[in-house]
């Protein structure tokens, strides 16, 4: 295991907390069909404040920032 140094507020990021979250997905435990869990960080910029995990049975899971935008 790696140690790092005391974190601090200008080191929380979203984009990086989703991929992890995205790496650590068992797909063989995601429900039949689409499968959709959202996340909001209210204490961060509005482009970067909602994300969207979208899963299918079987596949891997896919991130998608704002659907549709």
């Amino acid at each position: 295991m790696r140690w790092i140094g005391k974190v601090g507020e200008e080191d929380l990021d979203p984009k990086l907390l989703m991929w992890d979250l995205h790496r650590h997905v068992d797909p063989a435990l995601v429900p039949p069909g689409r499968t959709v869990v959202s996340f909001r960080f209210n204490d961060v910029p509005a482009k970067i404040r909602d994300w969207w995990l979208v899963m299918t049975a079987g596949g891997s899971g896919r991130l998608r920032l704002r659907p549709g935008v």
